[in-house]
């Protein structure tokens, strides 16, 4: 049996006794010798009680009795205080400095990046590549259609510094026919490559393919696709984004128009825009210009013919483009 050294036990039967205890409660014998030989002594160091006979503290290790050796030094220093081993640990606030500091500058960068991405400006469709694939049906086939535009042509195009918004019509009539570009390289390029499709076409059905091609690609309006309340696109823009709004969609088919050798202008209303081919062989709503006649084409959405026009619209400011 193990016993604490301090507390005092039954000579007979080992039980273990108080200090004042003259008999055993288990076997009834007397502890007179036991209790008298189970003094205490206090330890000077630390104040821990000890047997009397003991000569080192059992709890610090300090020398009870002056004659006795000295223990061997411990490889770490005592306790300062509190029992033996408890140490109290250091607590640096350099540490927690520093975390709240990371953890700060995370966050102010996380916040800043966010900031410039909700407030950039949202090009929507193709970011760089040049490769642009057009699918559409026209007539119950399918035609398709590759291009090829390098990042840096779309950049010239995109940052030419050009006014992008007419605030009257009289500006913008002016500014039409800047935006309207057959004599680019890649317009003309698309222009061949719908000439070739539409080989052995009437006037008519081929100026109806072409359209058809230009209303597929996707309406998105300028407070979606560039964060601008307005903003008109070069025709290799339009091409390059694969969206647009009436008016770029209406630049882009008079661009091909013109490429194609028909002849185009722009038509004006009050919050849209449309353009108009002549064409030999079409019917329906036409304007008269200089004695043509230039009959109206619906870029924004598939299904308009030529000719047909939304009953909203009537007269027209007439931007002549060629």
């Amino acid at each position: 049996m193990i016993t604490d050294p301090i507390v005092p036990v039954c000579p007979r039967c080992g039980t273990p006794i108080g200090h004042q205890s003259r008999f055993c409660p288990t076997c009834g014998a007397s502890l007179a010798s036991a209790t008298a030989n189970r003094a205490t002594t206090d330890c000077g160091r630390c104040g821990s009680p000890n047997a009397g006979d003991s000569s080192y503290c059992r709890w610090c290790g300090a020398g009870l009795d002056p004659q006795a050796v000295p223990p061997r030094p411990q490889a770490y220093p005592p306790a300062p205080y509190g029992w033996p081993g408890q140490y109290p640990q250091r607590k640096s606030s350099m540490g927690v400095v520093l975390a709240i500091v990371a953890i700060a500058v995370v966050v102010v960068i996380v916040l800043a990046m966010f900031f410039v991405i909700a407030t950039a400006p949202t090009q929507t469709g193709r970011s760089g590549t040049g490769d642009g694939e057009f699918s559409w049906r026209f007539e119950g086939r399918t035609y398709e259609l590759q291009t090829n535009i390098s990042y840096d042509v779309y950049k010239q195009y995109r940052d030419d510094g050009i006014q992008r918004y007419a605030y009257t019509v009289d500006e913008a009539l002016q500014m039409c026919g800047s935006y309207v570009t057959p004599r680019s390289v890649i317009i003309s390029d698309v222009a061949t490559k719908l000439d070739d499709l539409s080989m052995g076409y009437s006037d008519l059905r081929r100026v109806s393919l072409v359209l058809s091609f230009v209303q597929n690609i996707e309406y998105v309006e300028d407070s979606v696709s560039v964060a601008e309340d307005e903003y008109w696109r070069y025709p290799v823009e339009t091409l390059y984004d694969e969206v647009g709004d009436c008016e770029d969609k209406a630049f882009l088919f008079a661009s091909l128009m013109e490429a194609m050798g028909y002849d185009a202008v722009i038509l004006l209303y009050d919050g849209h825009a449309a353009a108009g081919v002549a064409c030999e062989g079409a019917t329906g709503t036409f304007y008269e210009l200089d004695a043509s006649e230039y009959f109206y084409c619906e870029t924004t959405a598939v299904g308009w013919s030529v000719g047909d026009i939304p009953d909203e619209y009537g007269s027209a400011y007439i931007a002549q483009v060629g």
